[in-house]
């Protein structure tokens, strides 16, 4: 039986593009230990994005993005330094941007 062998040979550059991969690497298993770590709050206000009909007149009626079935969205009022959090589900096809005015807001 006659066997084949292949070698490849390594050069300096390939080493080093390489090397260079491994810190991302090594992170991706904290990362998504992280990620899993991060407690499950209690929302304190939940916002569902859908579109529905709007009459801005009895001749003329549009159809429109809805905030938890509504137009305009709804106004939440929240006292300084305290922490909320907001489920957002959005049920429309499209992606859509939430603007929060004067919030101070994380990932």
């Amino acid at each position: 039986m006659l066997r084949k062998e292949t070698i490849t040979a390594i050069d300096r550059r390939s080493v080093l593009k390489h090397a260079a991969a491994l810190p991302l690497v090594a992170a991706v298993p904290k990362l998504v230990q992280a990620a899993s770590e991060i407690p499950a709050e209690k929302a304190d206000y939940k916002l569902r994005i859908g579109t529905g009909l709007v009459e801005l007149s009895p001749q003329h009626i549009v159809s429109t993005t809805l905030y938890n079935g509504q137009f305009p969205g709804p106004l939440i009022r929240l006292k300084e330094g305290k922490r909320f959090v907001v489920d957002i589900h959005n049920d429309t096809d499209t992606p859509e941007l939430v603007h929060w005015q004067r919030a101070i807001h994380s990932e």
